[in-house]
């Protein structure tokens, strides 16, 4: 039997019953179409899953691009925070202190054992700012450091504070403490020279004691009695040079270090 083909392609329909074929190689789809014809459910086709399918973005992206950024300022979510400086007349008493904040008792007490302690809404959690607002008092009040004590973040004692955040406490608390302590010693050569019936000039504060001509000298404690000093502590009010600076802005071994370490 003769068989037809084309030159250089497939053979001719009269004989094609004929010859082999390579089959095909089929799709996706059309293993699914083969399947509905058969009757199969199309659940139970197998079909080869492209890899594209299988990826999927999450449901939702935590960081922040500039892009989605833009989106959220575009469509008005936006949060603006400000820090005011800290100052007497923003601040009020803790309710235990029952003393104005712009007096020097919402800010310091003198006991009558000369022993001084200070307030502060500040917290100490680990930036050594106990120590450093305790060398600022001692400074001004011409006190050893461990003579003070801080008290720091009791609401019922201390002036009210926003908070102990963003690096606030060495530029604002810490004048703050000064000028209530530079306004306290005013205070105590005050008193002693009223006492004595001699020019405040005269007088100064050494190791809690105000000392005067003549080898005179009276402890702050014995000043005070353990009164609360009333007086206002203003913006103005004048402190200490750095230049003169013999407590503050030195190393001192942290305050309550040991107790820290030992607990």
């Amino acid at each position: 039997m003769k068989r037809s083909r084309r030159q250089g392609g497939r053979p001719g329909p009269a004989n094609a019953g004929s010859i082999a074929f390579a089959p095909t190689r089929k799709t996706a789809d059309d293993r699914a179409e083969a399947g509905t014809k058969e009757g199969l459910p199309p659940s139970s086709t197998p079909l080869e899953v492209e890899r594209y399918e299988l990826a999927e973005d999450p449901l939702y992206r935590f960081e922040l691009d500039r892009r989605r950024f833009l989106k959220l300022m575009a469509a008005g979510v936006g949060v603006a925070v400000t820090v005011p400086a800290l100052s007497v007349s923003s601040q009020e008493s803790g309710s235990a202190a029952n003393v104005d904040a712009d007096r020097i008792a919402a800010w310091l007490h003198i006991a009558e054992d000369g022993r001084v302690t200070a307030y502060t809404g500040k917290a100490e959690v680990g930036q050594n700012i106990r120590t450093s607002l305790t060398q600022a008092v001692a400074e001004e009040l011409r006190l050893e450091p461990d003579a003070i004590t801080m008290v720091m973040g009791d609401t019922g004692l201390t002036p009210y504070d926003r908070g102990t955040f963003g690096s606030r406490t060495t530029p604002a608390m810490a004048p703050q403490l000064r000028k209530a302590a530079a306004a306290a010693r005013s205070v105590l050569i005050n008193l002693a020279a009223k006492q004595w019936n001699i020019s405040p000039e005269s007088l100064g504060l050494e190791e809690g004691r105000i000392v005067g001509p003549g080898a005179r000298s009276i402890g702050i404690g014995s000043l005070t009695g353990g009164r609360k000093l009333l007086s206002a502590v203003t913006q103005d009010q004048t402190v200490s040079s750095p230049v003169s600076w013999t407590r503050a802005g030195r190393s001192l071994k942290k305050v309550n270090g040991d107790d820290f370490v030992t607990g």
